[in-house]
């Protein structure tokens, strides 16, 4: 396991839409960015005031992750899917996307909150991804802290070709 994969996961959450009320206990709790991934944008679900103090990065993304079959045996039991050929140009970009501003929340020092409608697919995916851009997690610790982090997650086959995508995406920027 890498260095940092042992971390307690406080500083990331993994939840459906919040409502107003959970939306304060999570500011309470002291997370400070919000990324949303589900297709309802924030300005129609929260007044103004009940977003203060929150940054907010809003990446709509289709729910494909929760369609796939899951992996119950981990993710070792996947096939190889290609996640290219299976999501569109501007679904990868939003998804992508998404999993860097969850990085460079988590690198900033904030606390995160990665959300989707039931926080089952598509926030799982996107969390994961970007536990693999922080510290190289291999897919098996992943899986493992993603099922700590929020235990109703379902993981894919396209969950884990998703952050391998990005992972390589990344790793091409870096070097060019």
């Amino acid at each position: 396991m890498s260095e940092h994969a042992a971390r307690p996961p406080g500083s990331l959450r993994i939840w459906s839409l919040p409502t107003c009320a959970e939306l304060a206990t999570i500011r309470a709790s002291g997370i400070r960015a919000v990324v949303n991934v589900s297709s309802a944008p924030f300005a129609s679900l929260y007044e103004p005031v009940e977003l203060a103090g929150l940054a907010v990065v809003e990446r709509p993304l289709t729910d494909v992750f929760s369609t796939a079959p899951a992996l119950d045996a981990g993710p070792e039991a996947a096939a190889s899917i290609d996640y290219v050929e299976a999501i569109d140009a501007a679904e990868r970009d939003r998804f992508l996307e998404a999993v860097t501003a969850t990085r460079d929340f988590l690198t900033g020092g904030r606390k995160v909150l990665v959300c989707c409608n039931h926080g089952k697919g598509r926030s799982p995916a996107v969390a994961g991804a970007a536990l693999h851009l922080l510290d190289g997690s291999n897919a098996a610790e992943v899986y493992a802290r993603l099922r700590a982090l929020r235990p109703p997650c379902h993981l894919s086959m396209l969950t884990f070709a998703a952050m391998q995508f990005a992972g390589e995406r990344c790793a091409e920027a870096s070097a060019g």
